[in-house]
């Protein structure tokens, strides 16, 4: 994270030190270039949220920007427990099935 940033700092930099952005001061300077000839740099830095200050806030995720990421989130009880939750039923359900068919087969 921080190593894209300096990298982006030190290109902006070298951007900065060759372009004249001055309206007053024109400079002849073949290496310079103007503010409209400067490529527009994308990052790939992300937005980071910090779970437990957004349910402090009562701030929603689905109002964060696309693609943030939300650390120290803590996990609901679906997201904890969901594959428990699925094989206590589908054991219950087995037993049901089994039940049902002894009764009948008796």
């Amino acid at each position: 994270m921080w190593t894209l940033g300096l990298e982006l700092w030190a290109a902006a930099w070298s951007i900065g030190l060759t372009t004249d952005v001055s309206p007053r001061h024109r400079c002849t300077d073949p290496q310079w270039r103007k503010a409209e000839d400067i490529p527009i740099m994308r990052s790939n830095n992300v937005y980071m949220f910090d779970g437990r200050a957004l349910k402090r806030w009562g701030l929603k995720e689905s109002n964060l920007p696309p693609g943030s990421v939300i650390l120290n989130r803590q996990a609901t009880f679906w997201e904890s427990y969901k594959w428990y939750v699925v094989g206590g039923i589908s054991l219950i359900l087995l037993e049901a099935f089994l039940i049902f068919a002894l009764w009948f087969s008796g």
